[in-house]
């Protein structure tokens, strides 16, 4: 009895049927789908061609199906890459926007209390004492009625040698004595910090102290890579220019 062929057998015989010669050649390659239940030993050699063929179509479409390309890839990769470059940039520019809000609203704050706080002083003062190059020296009132210039009455506008800031100088309210307008004490201990950071302060008054009854300060502040220049004016209110002597050189005890 023959002993039965293998499928790998049936294949091998198959080509060695084409290769020979023996291919049916009226009949075509797009016959019918062969019936892939029968024994490969009843398959034509067309339907063997047809069967090979679908093999072959499905091995490809499941190599295409499964998996990307490597210009899909490139194109992803691409696409991907603008997005985030796009999101970074956005959030940066957020970010920057909010700091430098609120460097400028922190900035205005100080200028606006600098100012109140300035003109008041200054509109309700005695007497400007004295000015240098650094400080004004203010008579800011009269507390106790006396006439006289008591040292915790004395308040300092100062700008530094480098003109770089604006500061207020208030001796301690215990402090005692009193001052003449030719011997201003120097202030000592910690200022208050109106303008921290600024530049080119400048002192302007109309007379020479202490006939000065308007005072102009300005100074130039960095705001959003911007230089501003601001300006604080008061006019002396109260001046008490009748406690003067004559040359102006010292406080009188009375205004007659």
């Amino acid at each position: 009895m023959p002993r039965a062929l293998s499928r790998r057998e049936h294949i091998c015989h198959f080509e060695r049927v084409r290769c020979g010669g023996r291919v049916e050649k009226s009949a075509s390659i797009s016959d019918s789908t062969p019936d892939f239940s029968t024994p490969f030993a009843s398959l034509t050699t067309v339907e063997m061609t047809s069967f090979l063929q679908n093999k072959l179509k499905t091995a490809d479409q499941r190599a295409t199906s499964h998996g990307f390309t490597l210009v899909e890839l490139l194109v992803a990769l691409v696409v991907t890459s603008i997005i985030l470059t796009a999101v970074a940039t956005l959030a940066f520019a957020l970010s920057s926007a909010s700091d430098s809000a609120d460097d400028t609203s922190y900035k205005q704050a100080q200028l606006r209390i600098a100012t109140l706080r300035i003109s008041e002083l200054i509109r309700h003062s005695k007497l400007i004492c004295a000015s240098s190059d650094s400080d004004i020296a203010v008579w800011r009132a009269d507390d106790d009625n006396d006439a006289q210039i008591d040292l915790n009455e004395i308040v300092y506008i100062r700008k530094g040698q480098d003109s770089n800031y604006l500061h207020i100088y208030e001796f301690p309210s215990s402090s005692e004595g009193t001052v003449s307008l030719d011997t201003m004490p120097e202030p000592v201990g910690d200022d208050i910090k109106l303008v921290p950071e600024c530049s080119n302060v400048e002192f302007n008054v109309d007379q020479i102290p202490p006939w000065t009854q308007f005072v102009s300060i300005s100074f130039d502040l960095l705001e959003n890579s911007a230089i501003r220049h601001y300006q604080i004016n008061a006019t002396l209110r109260s001046w008490a220019g009748n406690l003067l002597n004559e040359d102006g050189t010292d406080i009188v005890s009375d205004d007659d």
